[in-house]
């Protein structure tokens, strides 16, 4: 190769100083922008007590009543001198919340400690319109769609803009969430932020959640119910299908709290 092709050909592949760095700030700008884009891993759910767990209780000052707690198919522990305390559904930390606030009436400033010894695997339930209706092990994370599909796919009735998820989130009434899965020229999302509440608009009234499914993970004890007409607010849906409800709460060893009116004004609780 002659001097002038080699001198050519170095000068092709030469940059300089400046422009290795404006390469490398470029690259590192595409690669903080891929970062920023990716789907983010959704953070875990706090463990909630489930019915067969194994509780030991370690009081931090009074040694004698610690204890071994077995949750209880209706979702309750014995405790020496105080009786009993709901535990299923509730966060180790909530439960010791509980038993401190009894234990302040026979002991003075009580702390404790909740450990879980044996766990249960975590479990959800999908029911309503699906082919096979029933509990299933949540295994790692999974979407409501997931579960849907592990049981058995939508039936023919199904109302897919109007999938509901009762969560329990330690409050005396559960979470409830609706999941718009159908392709509506509006969704159910668009309907919900309407403004103000009224009678043609009960989502914006009683306080519901309503979601697109993308990106929504299931959490332990979730019960997925896929009703067959639409939904248009909890009050509503209790008034339609609570016979079918209240058995897969209790299958979780949870009381359920449901409004029976619209003004929010009357709650009924239906124990395990």
């Amino acid at each position: 190769m002659s001097g002038l092709a080699l001198a050519l050909l170095a000068a092709g592949c030469t940059t300089t100083p400046v422009e290795r760095q404006n390469d490398l700030s470029a690259q590192a700008r595409s690669h903080e922008a891929y970062v920023a884009a990716a789907p983010k891993a959704a953070a875990p759910a706090r463990y909630r007590l489930q019915v067969g767990d194994v509780l030991d209780l370690r009081f931090r000052r009074t040694d004698e009543v610690n204890d071994i707690a077995n949750v209880r198919p209706d979702g309750l522990i014995s405790l020496r001198w105080v009786g009993e305390v709901q535990a299923a559904g509730l966060t180790p930390a909530e439960l010791a919340a509980q038993i401190e606030k009894r234990y302040a009436e026979v002991l003075t400033d009580p702390k404790v400690d909740v450990i879980v010894r044996s766990f249960q695997p975590s479990r959800i339930y999908v029911g309503g319109e699906v082919a096979r209706p029933g509990e299933l092990q949540l295994g790692g994370t999974m979407s409501a769609l997931q579960a849907i599909v592990r049981a058995g796919d939508f039936g023919p009735d199904a109302r897919r803009d109007s999938i509901i998820v009762i969560r329990q989130n330690g409050a005396a009434e559960p979470e409830y969430i609706l999941l718009d899965f159908g392709n509506s020229a509006e969704s159910r999302v668009a309907e919900a932020r309407k403004k103000p509440c009224s009678p043609q608009n009960p989502l914006a009234c009683d306080g519901m959640k309503v979601l697109r499914p993308e990106g929504f993970v299931l959490e332990p004890l979730d019960v997925v119910f896929v009703p067959k007409t639409r939904i248009a607010g909890v009050a509503q849906f209790f008034e339609r299908y609570i016979n079918q409800i209240v058995p897969l709460w209790r299958n979780f060893g949870l009381s359920l709290t449901y409004l029976v009116s619209r003004d929010r004004t009357s709650i009924t609780t239906v124990a395990p």
